[in-house]
Parts: structure tokens; sequence; C-alpha cells
């Protein structure tokens, strides 16, 4: 006999825990327990690239139908035939209106030139303060 939860009985579980801490006013949350309970909810959440990754191959790839899961078209965005044509023709037609600057890391990248441009023509802004847990 297995001590494991069945995947019905997890999500049972699981729901019952959302359904309370939508009840939680975070305000109430103690301190200490701030950070231990959002990275519980995120270690939960990163299982979900598991399960996605499993729903892809079952709906997409072996076409079974998953409750509750559409397979949809993806979106696609238009791209141009030949990269370097169209921009030598959009520059040709509005010069540097045309084009948007890349980042400095990008233009740093383009060798010794695009490292003396980012020497001094950038800045890096002051970083302000971010979580980890």
């Amino acid at each position: 006999m297995s001590n494991i939860r069945t995947a019905a009985q997890i999500k049972d579980a699981l729901d019952a825990i959302t359904a309370e801490l939508k009840q939680i006013e975070t305000a109430s949350i103690p301190d200490a327990d701030l950070g231990p309970l959002a990275k519980s909810i995120t270690q939960a959440a990163g299982y979900l690239k598991a399960l996605d990754t499993r729903m892809e191959q079952r709906a997409i790839t072996d076409g079974v139908a998953l409750v509750g899961v559409v397979v949809k078209d993806k979106i696609t965005h238009r791209a141009w035939h030949d990269a370097e044509t169209a921009a030598e023709l959009a520059y040709a037609q509005f010069g540097l209106k045309a084009f948007k600057l890349e980042t400095p890391a990008a233009i740093e990248k383009l060798g010794k030139e695009g490292e003396a441009l980012v020497a001094v023509a950038s800045f890096k802004p002051p970083a302000g303060k971010r979580l980890v847990y």
C-alpha cells in the first residue's frame, strides 16, 4: 500500500489550500512566515512546468483530449524574408527613424566599436531593491 496521494487527491488538497489562502488577509501573516510561505507557493507553482510538458506531449503530440485543456494555434508575428535587405530598404526610405537602438549589451556584442560606443553613451541606473526568496 502506497502513502502517495493520487493526482486527484493532490488537486483537491491544493484547491482547499488555495481557498484557505484567499481567506487570509496578507497583513495578518506574521513577518517570520511571509518568506517561507512565498517560497513554498513558488515551489508548488514550479511543478507546473513539468505538468505543462506532459500535457503538451499528450494533447498536442499524441492528440489526446485532456479535461480542462484546449489546444489552440500559437500566435505568430510577421518576419522578414531577408532581414538585411529589409533593413537596407527601410533605411533608404525612412532613415534612422526606422530603427530602434539596441540595448547597450547588444551593441557591445558588435565588437570593439560597439564597446567604445557603450562606454561613452550609456550609464547604469540605480537598481533599487528586489526580493529574493
